[in-house]
């Protein structure tokens, strides 16, 4: 026996059957598009730094590289990124840390962060990776959130150290600037580099080595040296370092366009007195005449002679030289005392 269904039930039925599904599909696109867990992560910059003191310098195919990530938490909820354990450097398969010991704050260098990040904010966070020149890597952000609710799951993006090479073959910039700075301002030598990497105001630089050794040169006599006199014998005296004195330069700090240069030198140090002394008292004997102006004409006539016999002096102690980098060169930090001594060394030899 067949049974009959009128038109009405039934359209109910079709009626009531669209909106159950209606109410299913909202519930999943709900779900979908509120992105629960969802962080994005993105490398802004990455370049190699030399950390200096208790850090790793360079190599020719390794060194360590600095990685500015921009996190962006789409959760309505906080998360945290620790600077320890929130992020590693998969290295086929083996999972490694970053480098977490530095410190440097000459070059405001620092490896560890603050790795909160708010509901619907962004942060950038900078982790320093000790990595091959050229490789490929993935970098595994893990997140978490003392949030109950909270569903965040790990990030992995790709870190190509090939992109960041200009950086590397950059690191040690600072050295060649301050011996092109050296050799420029109190040498006066061409030096290809100092156009190329230095930015200085070279006029008012030259003008400030001669003042100090003109005082130097002032010094051991009564009477006022003439300027040409002064300008005479500071030639000499630039030709006699450049034939006499050895300088060398490494760059042990690089980071955030800062940079520390430890300088190993000898100079031609003018200590004056007891031989300008002695040629007074050489035209004395000869002449049996103590005509004062007469002793120190005679000294001043000899004194290409005095800067010839000086002998080159190492240092006592290394010069720690701090540069700062601007739009793609570099300048010696004049701020820092150790400015002066550089001065004074190449100008006086003190």
């Amino acid at each position: 026996m067949s049974k009959k269904y009128g038109i009405i039930p039934l359209l109910l039925l079709l009626f009531l059957g669209l909106v159950a599904c209606g109410s299913d599909d909202s519930a999943s696109d709900s779900t979908s598009g509120g992105k629960k867990g969802n962080i994005e992560v993105e490398i802004e910059n990455a370049s190699y730094i030399l950390a200096g003191e208790g850090g790793t310098s360079n190599n020719e195919n390794a060194g360590m590289l600095a990685v500015e990530f921009a996190v962006t938490n789409n959760n309505e909820y906080p998360i945290t990124i620790s600077s320890y354990d929130g992020i590693k450097l998969d290295d086929e398969g083996e999972q490694k840390n970053p480098q977490t010991d530095l410190y440097n704050s000459k070059v405001d260098l620092e490896s560890t962060f603050s790795g909160d990040i708010g509901a619907e904010k962004m942060a950038k966070i900078t982790s320093i990776f000790y990595v091959e020149k050229d490789k490929e890597y993935e970098v595994r952000m893990i997140p978490f959130s003392t949030n109950p609710e909270a569903d965040v799951e790990d990030v992995t993006v790709a870190l190509d150290t090939a992109e960041f090479s200009d950086s590397f073959d950059a690191l040690n910039e600072p050295e060649e600037a301050l011996l092109a700075y050296i050799d420029t301002i109190y040498l006066d030598q061409e030096n290809d580099d100092y156009e190329r990497l230095v930015s200085a105001d070279k006029e008012a630089l030259q003008d400030e080595a001669k003042k100090l050794f003109a005082e130097k040169m002032q010094s051991p006599f009564m009477m006022d040296v003439p300027e040409e006199e002064i300008d005479k014998n500071y030639e000499t005296y630039k030709s006699l370092l450049t034939d006499k004195v050895e300088i060398t330069a490494e760059t042990i700090a690089n980071a955030n366009n800062k940079a520390v240069v430890n300088v190993d030198y000898s100079t031609l140090p003018l200590d004056l007195y007891d031989p300008v002394s002695d040629y007074a008292d050489e035209y004395r004997e000869k002449k049996d005449d103590y005509d004062r102006d007469a002793m120190e004409e005679y000294a001043l006539s000899n004194f290409d002679k005095i800067l010839n016999d000086i002998e080159p002096k190492s240092a006592r102690e290394t010069l720690e030289i701090l540069m700062v980098k601007e739009d793609g060169h570099w300048s010696v930090d004049t701020s820092d005392w150790n400015s002066e001594r550089l001065a004074e060394a190449f100008s006086t030899g003190s």
